[in-house]
Parts: C-alpha cells; structure tokens; sequence
C-alpha cells in the first residue's frame, strides 16, 4: 500500500505530454526528471487542441548517489501535483444493491475543492555484501520512503514504508531471499468524514510482512510468508495472514 500519490487521481489511459531526465551511467537510473501532462483522457480522439486546457499534472525527481565505502546507496526526492482543483469528495446517493442489504441514502457532505499534492524522500543503502557467490550476488540492503500530501483532496496525509532485504543470506544458499517490511498509513479527515457515511468506522492503518524464498533449483521456488495487517475499520481485528506461494519458470 503506497497512498498519497496525486497522479493516480489524473492518470489515463492516453494523454499528452512531456518529459526530460538525466540519467546516470554508472547506476543505470535517473538522476533528474521533470514530467508534464495534459488531464485531458485523448484515448478514443487525436484532438491535442483543448488537452491541456483542465490542467496539469506535474512530477519532478531528483536523486543523489553515494558510496558507503564499497556499498551505494542513494536519496531522493520526487515531488507530483496538479493544477487542477479537485473535490474531496464525491456525492454519496444510492440504493441498496442487492435486497436485504442496509443500503444508504445519505446527503452529500460539504464539498472541499483543492489542488493535490504530494512529496515523496526516498532513502536506498546496502550494507552487506557476501563473499563471492559466484554469479548470485549476495547482499543486503534498506529501503526507506514516505509521503506527505495535501489536506484536501488527496485521501491520506502521510505514510512511512520500510524493507530490509537480503538476496543470498546464507552461503550454502546465494539464490534464496529474504525480507521484512512495514508500513503505516494516516488518512485525511475528509476521507475518514466519507467512509463514515457508508458506515465504515475508519481509522489509521499499519502492517507488518515477514518473507522467505527457498530456491528449490534454478526454476523452482518457494516462498513462505506471514503478514500482519490492521483493517481500516475499528470494528475488525488484527488481520495474521500466513501464505505460501510456489513458482515454476519454463
């Protein structure tokens, strides 16, 4: 889960627009990257005349690259909004969609309008790295990410997420993988106000993932994995998912 992304709200199918970035050779990424786009959906026309006459949709990166002695690492910054105001929420009038169910007529709420926003750091580090495992690089590494957006009309505020993973943990073992990852979310009130007239009793979100992938062979892998989630409405407990899953490559 990675809310608080404005974009998500304007992106189609087909728009118009353009881009510039920098890349860096040596790691084979984008050092600097500016975005700009119609909010104008051109999916069934070619009429480019009145495409960015709605507004813009804006993304602008930035990214710093370091060495921690033999380790890289990086920080960066990407920044998205949009000229356009938008509501923060949408009229809530409906029936019961199936007999029996409590469906809700409820009266619009007073209507917010407002121009999203987000930024978004981002922080990468290796820290470990294995002896020679051959053609399987083995390392370990932290990634760390955030959000803060605008109070109306993005539906969250701000989230954290953070991994540590490692490829090749053990030895006797460079192509299993390992990981453990958190995230928290807090939403605007605006979101928790519309929930509320559905009947949902929201509230801030978290969840915890534990993973491990054992390389069977080269084309078999399984992955045991528990996950602990908090469900947005008080009313549910804790949520403990245990999976598996198996993979076969051909």
């Amino acid at each position: 889960l990675y809310p608080a992304w404005p974009y998500l709200r304007f992106w189609f199918l087909s728009q118009y627009g353009a881009s510039v970035a920098l890349f860096n050779e040596d790691r084979v990424m984008p050092q600097v990257s500016f975005l700009v786009y119609g909010q104008d959906n051109v999916s069934a026309k070619w009429d480019i005349s009145d495409s960015f006459s709605d507004g813009v949709g804006l993304m602008g990166l930035c990214r710093v690259f370091w060495d921690l002695g033999d380790k890289p690492g990086y920080a960066a910054v990407l920044a998205t909004g949009s000229t356009k105001e938008y509501s923060t929420v949408d009229r809530i009038d409906w029936e019961p969609p199936f007999p029996g169910f409590p469906g809700i007529i409820a009266p619009s709420p007073v209507t917010e309008e407002g121009n999203p926003w987000t930024v978004n750091p981002f922080l990468y580090q290796e820290f470990w790295h294995g002896a020679d495992g051959g053609e399987h690089e083995r390392k370990a590494y932290v990634w760390l990410t955030g959000a803060v957006a605008d109070e109306s009309p993005s539906f969250a505020r701000w989230s954290v997420l953070g991994t540590v993973e490692a490829l090749g943990p053990l030895a006797s073992r460079p192509m299993d993988r390992m990981g453990f990852a958190g995230w928290y979310v807090a939403w605007n009130d605006s979101f928790k106000d519309e929930l509320r007239l559905v009947g949902s009793s929201p509230r801030n979100v978290f969840g915890f993932e534990l993973y491990y992938n054992l390389a069977i062979n080269r084309w078999l892998h399984l992955t045991a994995d528990l996950q602990l989630v908090q469900n947005l409405d008080k009313r549910y407990d804790l949520a403990v998912i245990p999976g598996a899953r198996l993979v076969l490559d051909f």
